[in-house]
């Protein structure tokens, strides 16, 4: 940042998450971090990621979920506190993110799902590298009710996914699977890269202090599975998990993780009852002393600036305290 815009940026930032911030923990979501950015996966990049943990640590008071819960209840939580999460168990945050935060001390939280550890791959991946990968310049999707997709330019093929994203989500398990296997051989796209972490790199990461998160097995939609199957996502996770890193899991974020579209009042019970402390949403908000302890909000983070990143986390303090 150059040294005209630094100082307003300073101000502006200092100004905005100091009102009404006192006590007011803001969570971060994270999905991927790509080492290059890719305008058909649409995540946040190195170069962007890098900026946006600077800004974090010059600016803010970055803390552990576990920390900053406890001085939140404790009334002791500095203003314009952070805490930095990651969904699924990309391999990308143990390659791209992990060494960021590091190198700046930065805790972060992980959350997995324990059953794409290694050479699996999630439903919504699978859909991402059938359509980025495809050598076709058009798809008959008339079974997915989207009819013939035009995709010879990356940007249609970015809006391509998204229909089919919201398309297949709300399905059980074994149907997402059948969807997305269809969409492959429609695609005529072999898929082989490996995205998501290993045991061994989970463990790193929490040898490293990193906090390690339950998110289910398969990942489903909670509100699309009956109890039972609710229960064993969550009870397995965990238990994989725990046996993995010999130690106790705290906290569990809920699968896309909309109150009422994707979890209920059942599904924040099922989750206490399994032993967590806490749940993640990705509902918008701050927590508070007031928050449920099973239906924490956060905000999503997507590729921007470093200027806009800073002022668009202040802001957040304001828009959602009281």
């Amino acid at each position: 940042m150059n040294r005209v815009l630094r100082p307003i940026f300073q101000q502006t930032v200092g100004a905005l998450s100091g009102h009404r911030a006192n006590n007011k923990l803001l969570v971060l979501t994270y999905h991927r971090v790509l080492a290059d950015y890719d305008p058909v996966i649409d995540e946040v990049d190195a170069v962007q990621f890098t900026r946006q943990m600077e800004t974090l640590a010059e600016y803010f008071n970055v803390v552990s979920l576990e920390n900053g819960l406890e001085q939140m209840r404790a009334g002791t939580l500095p203003a314009s506190s952070v805490c930095i999460t990651f969904d699924d168990g990309y391999r990308d945050n143990y390659d791209v993110a992990f060494p960021i935060l590091s190198a700046l001390d930065l805790p972060a939280a992980f959350f997995i799902a324990t059953g794409y550890l290694g050479d699996g791959m999630m439903w919504n991946d699978v859909v991402r590298q059938a359509i980025k990968n495809t050598s076709l310049k058009e798809l008959d999707l008339q079974e997915f009710s989207l009819g013939k997709e035009l995709i010879d330019t990356e940007q249609k093929k970015f809006q391509l996914i998204e229909k089919l994203l919201g398309h297949i989500k709300y399905n059980k398990v074994d149907r997402r699977i059948e969807l997305v296997n269809r969409l492959r051989e429609i695609a005529q796209t072999d898929i082989e890269e490996r995205l998501m972490m290993t045991e061994r790199e989970v463990k790193e990461l929490s040898s490293a202090g990193m906090e390690i998160g339950g998110h289910t097995v398969n990942h489903p939609i909670l509100t699309c599975a009956d109890e039972d199957e609710v229960r064993h996502e969550i009870v397995q996770g965990k238990m994989f998990l725990e046996e993995l890193l010999d130690k106790k899991l705290k906290f569990f974020a809920y699968p896309n993780g909309q109150a009422g579209k994707d979890y209920n009042e059942q599904h924040m019970r099922l989750v206490e009852e399994a032993g967590f402390n806490a749940a993640l949403t990705t509902n918008n908000g701050v927590i508070d002393k007031d928050s449920s302890m099973f239906n924490l909000p956060r905000i999503s983070i997507d590729h921007t600036t470093k200027f806009k990143f800073g002022v668009s986390l202040a802001r957040g303090y304001v828009q959602f305290a009281n």
